[in-house]
């Protein structure tokens, strides 16, 4: 089974705060840093890596 673990739910829990604030799931993974980067040059796709936590406590 692939999950969080507990101490890091509770750091994210902690930093996070109400989630209601979010307006959905893409907010929400693109404020954690989890959004992968993606450029459309002409007809080509070329999707990147993830830019890393918005919130430097969640390293």
């Amino acid at each position: 089974m692939i999950g969080v673990g507990y101490f890091t739910a509770i750091l994210v829990v902690s930093e996070v705060g109400d989630v209601g604030r979010f307006r959905g799931d893409k907010e929400f993974t693109s404020w954690m840093g989890l959004t992968p980067s993606v450029s459309q040059p002409g007809e080509r796709t070329r999707i990147g890596g993830v830019s890393g936590p918005s919130n430097k406590k969640l390293l």
